[in-house]
């Protein structure tokens, strides 16, 4: 699987910054992993099929967004959804609707971010600092971003402000969104990468476990075989690099 070329961090990278970053989160492909820890994941590149672990570098950007991006606001949207799909029992009522929302669209963000052609930006009126490669490390480390003398605003970082301003856009009307969750009844459910949105006429959906998946604006509900097989269809359609699950062999297409 080839990803765009990223900034690559110094020689043992000194200040720990994340070049690994997961489009999905690692706890949300746990969700569908056997018995050995692993999930099957179909890489479109080599079109087969491999066994991999949720920390596997194929489910990660190299380096698309930023330090204070990746540590910061991400983790706090990651979290509140981690709380709401593990505890999948909540009634609908009581459902932490807007932190489905903040996640399902983050996790989209990430995968375009992935898939973008990174190119820095750049400004006409020569702003700009001249700043050494681990002066530059040291100030994204603590949450800084930076424009570079002849060198402008490094992607990664106005990846990570494009990433942020977006979601604020997307929150003003969150609200009228509201998620059930889809039981199937036989069947389990296939993973895309990320949903980017372009499948006409596909609503917003999460699979959350190989049996449930989060469908925006209807109730909970149970669903046929034939109904999985659809979805799963329509992920398959979504995916860009790679699509997953916990078996095969028990999900319809």
């Amino acid at each position: 699987m080839t990803q765009p070329t990223f900034r690559r961090v110094q020689k043992s990278n000194p200040h720990q910054l994340a070049v690994d970053q997961h489009i999905h989160a690692a706890h949300c492909i746990r969700k569908f992993a056997d018995e050995k820890g692993t999930v099957a994941v179909f890489d479109k590149s080599v079109s087969r099929w491999v066994q991999r672990k949720p920390d596997a570098a194929i489910f990660c950007a190299k380096r698309a967004w930023d330090q204070r991006s990746e540590k910061g606001y991400m983790i706090s949207i990651e979290t509140a959804f981690f709380n709401v799909i593990d505890n999948i029992d909540t009634p609908f009522t009581d459902r932490r609707h807007d932190d489905i929302s903040r996640y399902y669209h983050l996790w989209r963000l990430r995968g375009l971010a992935r898939d973008k052609e990174r190119h820095d930006v750049h400004f006409n009126n020569g702003i700009g600092h001249h700043l050494s490669i681990d002066e530059q490390e040291i100030l994204e480390k603590n949450g800084y971003s930076f424009i570079l003398e002849n060198g402008g605003l490094l992607h990664h970082l106005a990846s990570a402000i494009e990433i942020q301003v977006m979601l604020s856009k997307i929150a003003r009307h969150m609200g009228h969104t509201k998620w059930g969750i889809l039981t199937a009844s036989r069947g389990e459910f296939l993973v895309a990468d990320y949903y980017s949105g372009d499948l006409e006429g596909l609503q917003p959906f999460i699979p959350i476990s190989p049996h449930h998946a989060f469908f925006a604006n209807i109730t909970d509900r149970h669903i046929s075989i034939q109904q999985v097989r659809e979805l799963n269809r329509a992920s398959v359609a979504s995916s860009k690099n790679y699509y997953f699950c916990r078996s095969l062999d028990n999900c319809p297409l």
